[in-house]
């Protein structure tokens, strides 16, 4: 048959016969999990948001499988922790584009792009925090204080549409 078949892999998804299984970080760094394919099930594994293949998680599933093909995709590449995420793939760069070329080449849809320094309380800053409690992610002072900046910076069309990054 031509009909490619597609699985999800992660919660209550357990699709694993597929040609192309699709799974997550959370899901594949549980060593059970992870164990239930051979180290050799994928001729090609895709990595997206790769600039974060150095936390253990990531390094957990790279360690385990043994793909022909490991390709990752980062409009990212460069990290502050100094791991080197080009020697993973033996510094192969199949194709490389910076946002200035990418906007230049239409390629991506203009946009504007605001950063907002952080919230601070009693000194700290949430990036300081421990997010493991993600009730103070959402906390009402800085659900206020993100208001007050789209306030200040203003928007275009009938409602505030964005999409937050978090470093």
């Amino acid at each position: 048959s031509d009909k490619i078949s597609m699985g999800l892999y992660y919660a209550e998804h357990k699709e694993t016969n597929a040609r192309f299984v699709f799974s997550t970080l959370d899901t594949l760094r549980d060593k059970e999990k992870r164990e239930i394919f051979a180290k050799n099930a994928f001729d090609t594994i895709i990595i997206d948001e790769v600039h974060r293949a150095g936390s253990s998680g990531y390094q957990q599933i790279m360690n385990y499988f043994e793909p022909r093909l490991w390709l990752g995709m980062s409009a990212t590449p460069e990290r502050n922790d100094e791991f080197d995420i080009f020697s993973l793939f033996d510094h192969n760069i199949a194709y490389e584009i910076r946002l200035q070329q990418a906007l230049k080449e239409n390629l991506l849809c203009p946009f504007d792009y605001y950063g907002i320094s952080d919230l601070q309380i009693d000194g700290k800053t949430f990036s300081d925090e421990d997010f493991s409690n993600f009730n103070k992610i959402t906390s009402d002072q800085r659900v206020e204080h993100i208001i007050r900046e789209i306030q200040y910076y203003g928007y275009s069309g009938e409602r505030v549409k964005g999409l937050i990054f978090v470093n």
